[in-house]
């Protein structure tokens, strides 16, 4: 990969996609495990998004590497590389939980899914009842039994509450309580790593005092 693009280290230029997409990894990821709607309009990406923040990782981490042996290896500059190393476990556990979170609520969803019971048919309604061959008055009130029950059925079929296995239930809530504290940890990890690199960059590099204008030169 370049090391330079347009006068400028690679380094400084990736760590904007680190710094945009591991917060925005972990926003959706918080939202997918706390928030079912969201969840469910989100679907696969959040873990896409995971994937692009530690896809981005390494090889700002290697432009990084690439940057170090170029310039003064100051005690900030030390601690903002070491403090660097500690971002991708991070980012790596957002992606397993934000793919564990899309699957669990998956498996949920067909392990909750029923089948609606199945009505008889009208004729063998009838004939269970009277024993014999239905009347077309019969046949017509069977039939808008039948329509009525069905109609029941699914409506109460639809508003029943569906039963989740209880290891499923432990396990998304095992799988909540990671979100949090992935998600909380990377963005702890990126902010000390973004204060470590811009305290290494700028610590002695400018005046708090304004500088003095330049004056014009004159030519007599």
């Amino acid at each position: 990969m370049p090391t330079v693009i347009n006068g400028l280290p690679v380094h400084v230029l990736l760590v904007h996609v680190v710094v945009v997409f591991v917060p925005l990894a972990a926003l959706l990821l918080l939202a997918s495990a706390l928030w079912p709607a969201a969840r469910r309009r989100l679907g696969v990406i959040t873990p896409i998004v995971a994937l692009i923040a530690v896809v981005a990782i390494p090889p700002t981490a290697e432009a990084g590497e690439w940057l170090i042996k170029r310039v003064d290896k100051t005690s900030l500059v030390r601690n903002h590389a070491h403090l660097a190393d500690g971002l991708l476990p991070w980012a790596l556990g957002m992606l397993i939980v934000a793919v564990a979170i899309w699957a669990l609520y998956e498996k949920a969803h067909w392990f909750t899914r029923r089948t609606r019971p199945v009505v008889q048919s009208d004729r063998a309604l009838v004939a269970s009842s009277v024993g014999g061959s239905p009347t077309a008055e019969q046949a017509a009130a069977t039939t808008a039994a039948g329509t009525t029950a069905a109609t029941t059925t699914a409506s109460d079929d639809q508003n029943r509450p569906r039963d989740t296995p209880a290891w499923l239930t432990v396990t998304r809530i095992v799988a909540v309580v990671l979100a949090v504290v992935v998600s909380v940890g990377s963005v702890v990890e990126v902010y000390l790593v973004g204060d470590s690199g811009a305290k290494a960059a700028w610590t002695g590099g400018f005046s708090a005092a304004p500088a003095a204008p330049t004056l014009p030169a004159t030519h007599n």
